[in-house]
């Protein structure tokens, strides 16, 4: 906030730590400066990816960040950690920036420079954007996942001795 006056955060969704968040943000004075904005539907969540300047994702675990993939197929530059899940899917310095876990002094830094780096924003945006479209398309990862079903059960039946046309 202090490298950043006029920055504002957004804050989605809902959850155990809200409450906490909430809190914080007023016990440090940032008041106006963030928006809790708890769960929000498609057509406002779609405004607000096209308003925003950068997609923040600080977890210490993640499965398939899929809000990771949705900002990154909005064209938003994002800022991950080096959690399981996001490293698979953000390149530092390709299509994003990784900033490691735990360590929100790092996440800050990044956050005031990815603010002072329009140019960079825009090349690992169109980048992000780019992989998305190449390897998470949901179209093809469902024909995918599929096919690896109809794969194992093929396999299942053989080994128990039935047809796999049933």
């Amino acid at each position: 906030r202090q490298s950043k006056p006029s920055a504002h955060l957004n804050v989605v969704g809902q959850g155990p730590m809200e409450r906490v968040l909430r809190r914080l943000a007023r016990r440090l004075g940032f008041g106006e400066s963030v928006t809790f904005h708890g769960f929000l539907a498609r057509g406002a969540l779609d405004r607000l990816w096209t308003t925003s300047t950068l997609f923040v994702h600080l977890p210490v675990y993640e499965g398939m960040p899929t809000t990771v993939l949705e900002a990154m197929a909005h064209g938003l530059p994002v800022l991950v950690t080096d959690a399981p899940g996001t490293r698979e899917i953000v390149q530092d310095g390709v299509d994003g920036r990784v900033v490691p876990i735990g360590r929100p002094d790092v996440a800050a830094k990044a956050m005031a420079a990815a603010l002072d780096e329009p140019r960079a924003n825009l090349r690992m945006a169109k980048a992000a954007r780019r992989r998305v479209e190449a390897d998470h398309d949901w179209g093809r990862l469902a024909d995918e996942m599929l096919a690896v079903y109809a794969k194992a059960r093929a396999e299942f039946d053989r080994g128990h001795g039935r047809s796999a046309d049933r």
